[in-house]
């Protein structure tokens, strides 16, 4: 029996933007929070928010450098390639 929806790994990747927005709608809320605590919890959850946004934008630039680094090598050994059959 297969479990669905409880892990879904698009989440972990969602935009920095979207990360961002979830922040705000938290502060938002957070404004209007009559409890002390309450408010505090959600201003570490919008900050927690952030980090996730940080953290996207960092893990896609990461993603495009390892992208560049293949199309780089791939192009090499196409390169390499046609020289051998060339000479050959």
């Amino acid at each position: 029996m297969k479990r669905e929806g409880l892990f879904d790994l698009n989440d972990v990747f969602k935009s920095a933007a979207h990360w961002r927005m979830r922040a705000e709608e938290m502060r938002t809320i957070a404004e209007d929070a009559l409890d002390p605590t309450a408010r505090a919890m959600m201003l570490r959850i919008a900050a927690d928010y952030d980090r996730l946004a940080k953290h996207s934008e960092a893990s896609l630039d990461s993603m495009a450098r390892l992208a560049a680094d293949y199309d780089n090598l791939a192009r090499r050994a196409e390169d390499g390639a046609a020289c051998e059959l060339s000479s050959g």
